[in-house]
């Protein structure tokens, strides 16, 4: 089917309210997020800004206890984010054709709609993301493995002969009374597209704004593997979480690239309320009864080198103090304030970022 008349049924059916029959349940979803940039720039001209940073709309289906069907498009891009078909196996195995998100990054695999801050930290520029693939997993309360076999995006132009594998586990090797600890690694490989590879990143900002560290076009690469280490620790309100992502490109004919990246960041309810988690992930902070009125204070300082050899891609630092507000279950409210200290090539550029979100959820 192409992609107008999938988008015409998405809308359709999430426009419908959740219904039932005969064994079927269908639910829309919608995840709408509108940010304000004011930046203060330093070398590069960083512009205000304010636009739509996500505007998706999504349809889930299940039938009976066994399976799952998820489309979500993104109106903003105008590109399709997860598409995919699940099947329950009982016993916390699961099977899943189509495209997601693959497993490598804890914060890649927390939902955007519930990311203690705006964007993710700077390791992301290491994430596979959302790929089309097969999955297989094994989800229990205190642990969890995935692995995966996955392809090009399928927003992607022309053909591709990209094959990837990743695998992830996952481990809570204490639990106490509203607390616990959580440990992850996880690790991919794949044969790149084209031969090419390519690693940058913004200041931790979602704008269409100059990258601060960029390797450029890694020519004649051969594999890339990455590897991720991730752990955490809630107890109430308090929770502390990090991770530590490196790659490695393996060329021919030239010299290969290894790049590292990691973060650390806290955070803390004030108004008493949880970060949710379920099945090695973190949910968004579990309300009380009425519902609403949680306050969120953070604090992140996250580092990416893609300096190595010959790609001198730059160095750089970023510390970000973060407060939201969630009015509801469906209404947030964020203000992040980003330092970010960078040098690529004996340049340093080191600008400022205030940046805000309303976010709407259902």
């Amino acid at each position: 089917m192409k992609p107008a008349p999938l988008f015409a049924f998405l809308v359709l059916l999430a426009a419908a309210p959740s219904s039932h029959a005969e064994g079927w349940n269908f639910a829309p979803g919608g995840n709408f997020q509108y940010d304000w940039y004011r930046p203060r720039a330093d070398v590069y001209p960083y512009v205000d800004a304010d636009d739509f940073r996500r505007a998706r709309i999504s349809a889930t289906a299940r039938y009976g206890d066994r399976w799952e069907f998820k489309a979500e498009y993104d109106l903003e891009p105008g590109q399709w984010t997860d598409a995919y078909a699940k099947y329950s196996l009982g016993g916390g195995h699961s099977l899943r054709i189509g495209q997601f998100k693959q497993p490598l990054f804890l914060e890649e695999l927390t939902s955007d709609k519930v990311l203690t801050f705006m964007e993710q930290g700077l390791p992301a520029a290491f994430a596979v993301a959302r790929r089309a693939g097969f999955e297989y997993a094994w989800v229990n309360p205190d642990w969890t493995l995935t692995g995966t076999a996955y392809g090009k995006n399928v927003n992607a132009n022309g053909n591709s002969d990209t094959l990837g594998f990743a695998a992830r586990g996952t481990w809570v090797p204490w639990r106490g009374d509203g607390a616990f600890v959580h440990l992850g690694l996880a690790a991919t490989a794949e044969q790149p597209d084209a031969e090419r590879a390519r690693f940058s990143s913004r200041p931790e900002t979602g704008m269409r704004q100059r990258a601060l560290v960029d390797t450029g076009q890694l020519g004649q690469s051969e594999t890339i593997a990455r590897m991720g280490v991730e752990g955490a620790w809630v107890d109430g309100p308090w929770s502390l979480q990090g991770e530590y992502t490196r790659v490695d490109v393996s060329r021919d004919g030239t010299g290969d690239f290894a790049g590292q990246g990691w973060y650390l960041n806290a955070s803390w309810f004030p108004t008493g309320q949880t970060r949710g988690y379920k099945g090695g992930v973190f949910d968004g902070p579990v309300f009380g009864e009425s519902g609403r009125n949680a306050w969120e204070l953070a604090l992140r300082v996250s580092h990416l080198d893609l300096d190595d050899g010959n790609v001198q891609g730059g160095e750089l630092t970023d510390w970000t103090a973060g407060i939201n507000w969630y009015a509801s279950k469906h209404l947030r409210l964020t203000a992040n304030y980003v330092v970010a200290d960078s040098e690529r090539q004996g340049v340093a550029d080191d600008p400022r970022i205030l940046q805000f979100r309303a976010q709407f959820t259902f």
